[in-house]
């Protein structure tokens, strides 16, 4: 009984721990597990302690950098911002969440850290780095040089102000200056890295021989394997650009005989013999390589790659398991067999479980390994997590850039929405690589879609010149023509497509239709597509666009009798019952605009919620269609079934938010709006309606009878994102032009009006709305007299619109005083 009391006790005791108590023997066991890295039980802890304190500012930055080695930066972000704004004046803290976000391109957040750091410190050389660097991002070289130069006076040895300063100055082709500073560099700090940077350097003055011996220095002072193999590479690519192949080949076996054992290194020696056309050395080398090395994973790496390269994926797989056989661990292995599975089976669930798992385990064994780390940015994007995509693709880019890195970098950035970005990181890859398709088609598309089809049309060319019969390109371009209006090329180019080929993919021929409909080429449009359907007759997509193409035709019914028959093919497929109704509701009646045929529709789309009960979509079509009918209520219950269902489906909030809005509950309204705004991914939703959430959600705060500041100020940041998405949409320039006018600057408010007033349509109501607008903006500047115009001139243009009886009071009282 004694035993079981002590006991019970000593439970008791334990669960009496106070909240102090409990933080310090979780900071206690963090602290432990951080000395021992490991990471995973150091983060459990420092979540206990933030979670008993959550203002505690250090155990927040320690989390973050916890997070950091785990390679969770979107959150490690997060604890950072955290910290920092518990301890603002904490400059170290805000210098490592500058440099986060510089890595991760918030290039506006990091610029206010460095702001911030310099304003309290005038002198903190981090802080001056952190700014150079920043205005390295915007290509300000000029301006990066005070604060290097500064950096240098208070520390003259610095050697990343040293190697920084160089590169600019060569940017700047201020040689003299470029080659001083590098001087400088070798003497402080006289190591590999700093010696091929002046080796570099030189190179491209066409100081052959003089670069010669600084990389011939480099491989001297290598301090490892690794090390020497660049410097040792960077000698073959300098004898190589001057066609002198001997000398290149007598660099990489003087190099092989001090790395016998360095598979990449004999990777490149195989490279080598493959570019100089010499595949019998090259398969010689590697097949004497396994030979006399039997029991080791390395050699049949090697033999796998160069497998691969000669377009035999499947013995290069069957070459992997056998390395993998030998040294399970092995880490280039496991890489490069997620590598191969992933582009030979990119769509097969059962490869994918492996690559992540091959991944995975890399990792865990080797947190720092940059393959890791790319191949995890790679399956980060096949996830469509971007943001923790580009941070992990932009360290590898500093480590090791490459065409492939920045390629995908660039995917990364245009996944978050991040054009400017994306098209920065697409050109860094053509540097490297002018021939690389895939980014010249990325460049070209950006340009297109941002408007300026004039460099659309260049990127186009410039890859057909590479590949002539590159149809995606060709599509680029015919649709770059048809922007340039240039409309007899446009089609010259689509005719030079063979679009009735069998191995042309269906979205291919669909965009080419696309195309033909802009040029008015009705029948051409329908041959592509129905080629697109003989292809595959039950196919949505194509079934849509020819409902499109007969629409556009003035013969919308004729496209009903394809759909019917996909239907009769395939009775169990929702999608095609999705578009059938959606077909019906296009049809609308003159004057409100109901739809004609509702019952049809309505049919059509419940039977695709029986056959899909779990589909988000299907929700949103039924909302839109008891919306169409009248039936609002009706209509929010479908769009909630819809969030839902699937949380990231924005369009759902859209129109929820829409709804709302015109029933009057505008705090219920702009709840929806900033629901999705506030979402991660922000629901997938495109540019265009993501602007229109902007855009209303800004109305709705700054609409209120008394805004609060915080709300004003949140309505201007949403208008101005707005108008930089939408800059020619009147809706988004009033709007804007009532947040300036809300918060008290009439005279930028004025400016906005006048640009929406002169895009609306006259005799609009939404015209003379911006008209009232702008006389409560003249009033406000003190000009009343031009407010009485403008109130004249809002009465006049339309006989109903909202505010009319605010307006005619407002021009009352102007006119009395």
């Amino acid at each position: 009984m004694k035993r079981v009391v002590a006991g019970v006790l000593l439970a008791i005791a334990f669960g009496c721990q106070s909240p102090e108590e409990r933080v310090a023997e979780s900071r206690q066991k963090a602290d432990a597990y951080v000395a021992s890295e490991q990471w995973a039980e150091a983060k459990i802890e420092l979540l206990n302690v933030i979670q008993l304190q959550p203002e505690n500012a250090e155990a927040r930055f320690k989390l973050g950098e916890t997070l950091a080695e785990l390679q969770e930066y979107g959150d490690a972000l997060w604890q950072y911002r955290e910290a920092v704004r518990l301890q603002p004046d904490n400059l170290a803290w805000r210098q490592t969440l500058g440099s986060l976000e510089l890595l991760a391109r918030q290039i506006d957040q990091a610029e206010a850290q460095a702001a911030y750091i310099l304003e309290q410190d005038p002198d903190h050389v981090d802080g001056l780095m952190l700014r150079a660097r920043l205005r390295g991002q915007k290509s300000e070289f000029d301006d990066m040089l005070p604060d290097l130069e500064k950096v240098l006076s208070l520390s003259p040895d610095h050697t990343g102000a040293l190697a920084l300063g160089a590169r600019v100055l060569a940017t700047l082709e201020r040689d003299d200056e470029a080659e001083a500073m590098l001087e400088r560099l070798v003497k402080v700090e006289p190591n590999t890295a700093n010696h091929l940077l002046k080796g570099t350097f030189l190179s491209s003055r066409e100081r052959k021989e003089e670069a010669i011996a600084a990389y011939e220095k480099a491989v001297e002072l290598a301090k490892d394997q690794t090390e020497r193999r660049t410097a040792h590479l960077s000698l073959v690519n300098l004898f190589m650009n001057r066609g002198e192949t001997d000398r290149a080949e007598e660099q990489l076996l003087a190099a092989r005989e001090g790395a016998e054992r360095d598979e990449e290194f004999q990777s490149s020696l195989t490279r080598f013999y493959m570019l100089t056309k010499q595949p019998e050395k090259a398969e010689q080398v590697l097949r004497e390589r396994v030979q006399s090395y039997p029991h080791e994973a390395g050699p049949l790496i090697g033999l796998a790659r160069f497998q691969y390269a000669l377009g035999r994926p499947d013995d290069a797989l069957v070459t992997l398991e056998e390395a993998l056989q030998i040294d399970p661990k092995n880490e280039d292995g496991r890489i490069l067999r997620s590598e191969f599975l992933l582009e030979q089976h990119l769509g097969d669930e059962e490869a994918l479980a492996e690559v992540r798992k091959l991944i995975d385990e890399v990792l865990a064994d080797n947190p720092a390994s940059l393959r890791g780390q790319f191949a995890q940015g790679r399956m980060l994007l096949l996830d469509k997590k971007y943001e923790e995509a580009s941070i992990l693709l932009r360290r590898v880019i500093e480590e090791q850039p490459d065409e492939l890195s920045y390629y995908l970098l660039g995917t990364a950035y245009l996944g978050m929405g991040q054009n400017d970005l994306a098209r920065a990181e697409f050109l860094s890859a053509l540097r490297e690589n002018p021939q690389n398709l895939a980014a010249r088609r990325q460049l070209a598309a950006l340009y297109l879609s941002s408007g300026n089809a004039a460099a659309a049309a260049r990127e186009a060319r410039h890859g057909l010149e590479t590949k002539p019969d590159e149809q995606s390109l060709r599509l680029l371009l015919a649709e770059a023509l048809v922007a340039l209006r240039d409309a007899e090329e446009a089609g010259q180019t689509l005719d030079s497509l063979d679009l009735a080929g069998e191995e042309i993919p269906l979205k291919l021929r669909l965009r080419a239709a696309a195309i033909y409909l802009d040029l008015a080429r009705f029948d051409a449009a329908r041959n592509v597509v129905e080629a697109a359907l003989e292809q595959d007759p039950t196919n949505a997509a194509a079934l849509q666009s020819l409902i499109g193409v007969e629409a556009r035709a003035g013969q919308p019914t004729a496209a009903l009798a394809a759909v019917n028959k996909a239907i009769e093919a395939q009775p169990e497929n929702a999608e095609l019952y999705r578009l059938r109704g959606s077909y019906y509701m296009g049809f609308r009646l003159p004057g409100d605009g109901k739809p004609r045929f509702p019952i049809e529709a309505q049919v059509d789309l419940l039977q695709a919620e029986q056959l899909e009960p779990e589909s988000s979509r299907t929700q949103v079509m039924i909302g839109r269609l008891r919306n169409l009918m009248g039936s609002d209520r009706q209509a929010l219950v479908a769009f909630d079934k819809a969030i839902e269902l699937n949380p990231g489906n924005g369009e759902a909030y859209m129109l929820k938010g829409a709804v709302l809005e015109a029933q009057g509950r505008l705090d219920a309204a702009a709840e929806a709006y900033r629901a999705l705004l506030e979402r991660p991914d922000r629901g997938g939703v495109g540019d265009r309606a993501l602007a229109i959430a902007m855009n209303n959600l800004a109305w709705l705060l700054a609409d209120r009878e008394k805004p609060s500041a915080e709300d004003l100020d949140r309505a201007l940041e949403l208008a101005q994102d707005s108008k930089e998405l939408l800059p020619d949409d009147p809706n988004v320039a009033d709007t804007l032009g009532w947040v300036m006018y809300k918060r008290a600057i009439p005279s930028a408010a004025i400016s906005l009006f006048r640009e929406a007033i002169d895009s609306y349509q006259p005799g609009s109501p939404t015209r003379a709305l911006s008209r009232y607008h702008l006389a409560l903006s003249y009033e406000a500047s003190g000009d009343p007299q031009q407010a009485i115009q403008e109130l004249k001139l809002a009465l006049q243009e339309a006989e109903a619109f909202p505010g009319r009886e605010d307006a005619q009071a407002a021009l009352e009282r102007l006119q009395a005083s």
